[in-house]
């Protein structure tokens, strides 16, 4: 999904199940599994995600958390575990 006139770019789902959005300027989103697996495939593609920022923890299509971290991947690997 593309919408250039927002500047927003949403790439197809790859093998891992990772969705990845971004905008033009500083936002960025992904969609992962809830799975280690997926979280450090994103962790290694991105040469560590070890910044603050925002993060939605859904359970099918309920939101179940919102919550902010310091550091994104350390927070989302303890509630992977």
């Amino acid at each position: 999904m593309s919408n250039s006139n927002i500047g927003y770019q949403e790439d197809p789902e790859n093998g891992e199940g990772i969705i990845r959005a971004r905008t033009t300027k500083q936002i960025r989103s992904w969609e992962i599994p809830r799975t280690m697996k997926a979280l450090e495939v994103l962790n290694i593609e991105l040469g560590r995600i070890e910044f603050t920022g925002i993060y939605i923890l859904f359970e099918g299509k309920n939101k179940v958390y919102i919550g902010e971290a310091k550091s994104i991947y350390i927070r989302l690997k303890t509630h992977m575990s």
